[in-house]
């Protein structure tokens, strides 16, 4: 019994010194519960696989819980991208890039490995181990026998958005280079299929100094709420001479709609009154997908304020949301003095052209036409004309998407930025059409005109068709 209780004790001894630790880390994205849960795992509290050893990062990014690794790294196979430094000047992340795939080494505890020496471009040669962490996508407390060798360029991979955004988890922290549309107001870049990234300069590099079409290198991260691009290097963006649009701004301390929320630059009060109101569309944990019949909006309810009164299928009819525009995000933090009321008539989503969707569309609540396809990734996707977009289920209604597959119809959705996908909404969101209704609902067919007359024989118009007139054949009155 004192061998137990002695035990016991020792471990909840070391546990205490091990959160002492954790508290003293500057990492900026990845918080002490995070760190704590990593703790558990180490201590054999759940989920730690036994070790395994790979040679490359795509393998160990290919496993799907938490393991002990070690990787044994070839020859200048394998570049430092970029480098997270604390105050001091020391290094407490470390971003890997070996042309396909990237990854992260989190490092509470600096390692016995020269890593304060590394530049970005330093090739890394030699064994490291730590713990995968599979919700991260990266390396605990990475350590091993690590020599650096020579240094060269960072070459990223020529891709699309959606190439991206498809297999975001998969993809955070990999090296890629982009065509699209830097907006300098909301800090946002548009790929050419229309992907939304937030643009974030946590490398300290120079942004663009101005808004322009061109081509951009950057480290890709996707979070809960956005696709962010990261420029790991100076002069990320090079600016060409095609042409380029942005959505207008409005500076405005108070709004009354989302339409002109959406074209706000800063925060900005969204008071809901005078008939106005706003529908609860779905919610996903904190999160509520908010829609006025023609605009979208996101709500984020983290002190679960409001949780007893909002749910599914409510409309606020009066109050205020407080909004933060940044990067065309469109997100609410918080609310006052709402009233909230039930039993309303749901509002029916907007009809649009998969090719349209643009970043003002954000959050909306539409009707689109496409046929379901398997995608690359194991995902699915809706596709029609030249674009597609991935297919979620992340409002749990469990569809089983590939029963659909092969299949075109009318999908209703909510068109959100992660992933750049569409939240299937609701229960029963596909109308299957075949060629023929299909044809006749997205094309009115032209009927040949005929003359028409009056009974006495004069000429009216030409009419379609469809139409029953009064015809005389032959001195004959005949309706056709």
């Amino acid at each position: 019994m004192q061998a137990l209780l002695l035990l016991s004790l020792n471990e909840n001894v070391l546990l205490f010194l091990l959160l002492k630790i954790i508290t003293k880390t500057t990492m900026n994205k990845h918080n002490t519960p995070r760190c704590l849960l990593t703790l558990l795992l180490g201590l054999g509290m759940n989920g730690v696989v036994s070790a395994q050893t790979f040679t490359t990062i795509g393998e160990v990014k290919q496993l799907t819980s938490n393991a002990d690794v070690t990787i044994n790294f070839q020859p200048n196979t394998v570049q430092v991208a970029a480098l997270e430094r604390d105050a001091s000047g020391n290094v407490g992340g470390t971003y890997l890039w070996d042309g396909k795939d990237g990854l992260f080494l989190f490092n509470s505890m600096l390692p016995s490995w020269p890593i304060n020496d590394l530049k970005p471009g330093d090739y890394v040669n030699g064994t490291l181990s730590g713990l995968w962490e599979y919700n991260y996508w990266d390396i605990y407390n990475a350590d091993g026998d690590i020599s650096i060798g020579a240094n060269a360029p960072l070459v990223p991979l020529k891709t699309s958005g959606n190439e991206i955004v498809e297999n975001g988890a998969y993809n955070k922290f990999g090296l890629y280079e982009i065509d699209g549309v830097f907006n300098l107001d909301r800090l946002q870049f548009v790929s050419d299929d229309g992907v939304v990234f937030s643009m974030e300069d946590i490398f300290g590099q120079q942004l663009p100094v101005a808004s322009s079409h061109g081509t951009l290198k950057a480290m890709f991260y996707q979070g809960e709420i956005a696709n962010y691009l990261w420029p790991y290097q100076a002069n990320a963006f090079t600016p060409d001479d095609k042409p380029f649009t942005v959505e207008p701004t409005l500076s405005a301390d108070v709004v009354y709609d989302i339409k002109d929320l959406k074209r706000c630059l800063t925060g900005t009060r969204l008071e809901i009154k005078d008939g106005y109101s706003i529908q609860v569309i779905n919610t996903l944990g904190n999160a509520y997908f908010l829609w006025d019949g023609e605009q979208g909006l996101w709500l984020h309810d983290a002190s679960r304020k409001i949780a007893d009164r909002v749910h599914e299928g409510s409309t606020i009819t009066s109050g205020t949301l407080f909004c933060d525009t940044q990067a065309g995000l469109w997100g609410c933090t918080g609310s006052e003095g709402l009233t909230v009321a039930d039993n309303q008539t749901d509002l029916a989503p907007a009809d649009k052209e998969l090719k349209d969707l643009s970043p003002a569309d954000l959050f909306a609540y539409i009707r689109v036409f496409g046929t379901i396809e398997q995608g690359k990734y194991g995902n699915y996707v809706l596709r029609h004309g030249g674009r597609h977009i991935a297919l979620a289920d992340r409002f749990n209604y469990g569809f089983d998407l590939a029963k659909l597959i092969g299949k075109q119809g009318y999908v209703n959705a909510v068109y959100h930025v992660v992933g750049n996908c569409l939240i299937l909404h609701p229960a029963n969101c596909f109308e299957e059409v075949t060629d023929v209704v299909a044809a006749t609902r997205l094309t009115i067919p032209e009927h040949p005109a005929r003359k028409s007359y009056t009974i006495d024989g004069k000429r009216i118009s030409d009419i379609p068709s469809t139409s029953k007139d009064i015809f005389i054949e032959n001195g004959k009155k005949v309706i056709k």
